[in-house]
């Protein structure tokens, strides 16, 4: 298990917070009965994405209010969507949550962490 004090560090992708709200999933418990003890967090990629997303998506505009909310921590990697991720993956010592399996591919292939969602009410390690 990844573990930062304590705390599994879990970094969110951005259709993983847009699917928090499409299916109103609990995401803070499903992750502690997988890990116990987190932090979630985010990129500036998976931001800026939510913020143009939310002109037009109300679970892109909630996903911001969230973040806000909880005080996600956001890690900066001067990288755009996808490929901050990638770059969170490659130096931070964490999980990366999303169900993006092109990404999937591309971290497993590095040895690093992926959690993905397994149907409704369920998240397993890829």
């Amino acid at each position: 298990m990844v573990n930062i004090s304590g705390h599994a560090k879990v970094v969110i992708d951005t259709n993983i917070f847009l699917y928090i709200f499409k299916k109103r999933m609990n995401i803070e418990k499903w992750l502690y009965d997988l890990l116990g003890n987190f932090r979630l967090y985010t990129t500036d990629g998976v931001i800026e994405e939510l913020y143009k997303m939310s002109e037009t998506r109300w679970e892109a505009k909630a996903s911001l209010q969230l973040i806000d909310k909880k005080k996600i921590d956001i890690i900066k990697t001067g990288k755009k969507g996808d490929e901050s991720l990638f770059y969170a993956s490659m130096n931070e010592n964490c999980y990366i949550l999303t169900n993006d399996l092109n990404l999937v591919r591309r971290i497993k292939e590095t040895g690093k962490n992926v959690i993905i969602v397994r149907g409704f009410g369920r998240l397993d390690f890829y």
